[in-house]
């Protein structure tokens, strides 16, 4: 038997995941908070209207901190969205999840923590290529906390959503094939599959980007290539 503890909703921010000690102690954190409006301080704390779900450390302190002392045997993470605005959203991003991960090691040891990409699709705010930031930032926590994190892409899983006749139409962001998410997932925790493809080097010599890609395993799959992107 398996059990999850659920502390997910919709719509929220990865500030209402963090300590707010933690986020307090990071001056220039807090500053890009207000800066956005995105700060609640403790004595206006439920004075956020609609807003009030995903306040600073809103979840932490209603659904990690009555965890303390519990043990587990992983973390999924899979929320970016809310942050998927430019490069800045992207940084801080980065920067709240490195605060975070630290804070849940401290509760719950150094535990494996999945943490999965947001959806490759169009998010219409921010520059529109705030996706990609969102996903490089969480790649990048695979550096920064080797022995626990691990990425799983999504960008080759095809998004479908179903209406309420059950046929299925494209959507963005909300999918409902989650199926081959969950795979992947389920591999990364049981340690079947620890790293994914990415690319670690790009050089440039005259019009060519030479990519160097790495965890490819026994190679690359050989196919038609319809393009490349590059970011960061």
């Amino acid at each position: 038997p398996v059990g999850v503890v659920h502390t997910s909703s919709g719509g929220l921010g990865v500030e209402a995941y963090l300590k707010r000690e933690s986020a307090e102690a990071d001056e220039e954190f807090i500053a890009f908070l207000k800066r956005i409006g995105r700060y609640q301080p403790t004595e206006r704390y439920n004075e956020a209207g609609i807003r009030n779900f995903t306040q600073l450390s809103g979840v932490w302190n209603e659904k990690i901190e009555p965890l303390k002392n519990s043990s587990f045997a992983g973390i999924v993470w899979y929320l970016g969205e809310s942050s998927a605005f430019d490069f800045e959203f992207a940084r801080f991003y980065l920067r709240a999840m490195k605060m975070l991960i630290k804070d849940l090691e401290g509760y719950f040891g150094k535990i494996p923590f999945v943490a999965v990409h947001i959806s490759s699709e169009f998010y219409p705010y921010g520059d529109k290529y705030g996706y990609l930031y969102v996903n490089e930032a969480i790649t990048a926590l695979e550096e920064a906390f080797k022995d626990t994190v691990r990425t799983v892409p999504v960008y080759d899983i095809e998004p479908r959503w179903l209406k309420a006749d059950g046929k299925a139409y494209y959507h963005p962001i909300h999918t409902v094939n989650k199926a081959p998410v969950a795979g992947r997932i389920a591999r990364s925790l049981c340690g079947e599959r620890s790293h994914y493809p990415k690319i670690s080097a790009v050089e440039y010599s005259g019009s060519k980007a030479v990519c160097t890609i790495s965890n490819v395993g026994p190679g690359l799959a050989k196919g038609e290539i319809f393009g490349v992107t590059l970011a960061g």
